[in-house]
């Protein structure tokens, strides 16, 4: 109800890390939490259900923002926090286009994971198919190489 009727603007502040299911859980997966019984959307690797939630009409039109907190990344194991899969990214990924900021999390995620020499998400049967779903849909940018990326 909030959402729907209080609310002009959205902000998502998600943490950057791993998802069993979903391959990664960052701003798009964050807005399960508006929902009743996410749990109920978690088949397929949560996709379409992911974009299906932040295609509704109460959220895609008012996200202006999202802020991933990437200060203490995790690669692996997660949703939960597993101190031995956290990377010292200390970085945030900050954007207007939710699907983007998830494409370049998730490029990031995997580089770590190839860097500390674990599998592609893809190969351990849980691909991030929600993002190219999320872009496919018109929602926003999931081609990492089309996205203009800023070091600051």
């Amino acid at each position: 109800r909030i959402v729907a009727e209080e609310v002009d603007a959205l902000i998502s502040v998600p943490v950057h890390k791993d998802h069993n299911l979903a391959g990664v859980s960052l701003g798009m997966k964050n807005f399960y939490g508006a929902i009743h019984n996410p749990n109920k959307y978690h088949d397929d690797h949560c996709d379409p259900y992911i974009a299906d939630v932040v295609s509704h009409r109460f959220i895609a039109p008012k996200w202006r923002l999202t802020v991933c907190d990437g200060t203490r990344a995790q690669f692996h194991n997660g949703p939960g926090r597993a101190p031995g899969f956290e990377w010292p990214f200390a970085g945030v990924i900050v954007g207007g286009d939710f699907v983007a900021v998830d494409a370049v999390g998730a490029a990031l995620l995997e580089a770590e994971r190839a860097d500390k020499g674990h599998k592609s998400l893809a190969e351990e049967n849980r691909p991030t198919r929600h993002i190219a779903t999320a872009g496919a849909r018109g929602l926003g940018e999931s081609d990492v190489t089309r996205i203009e990326q800023r070091e600051v």
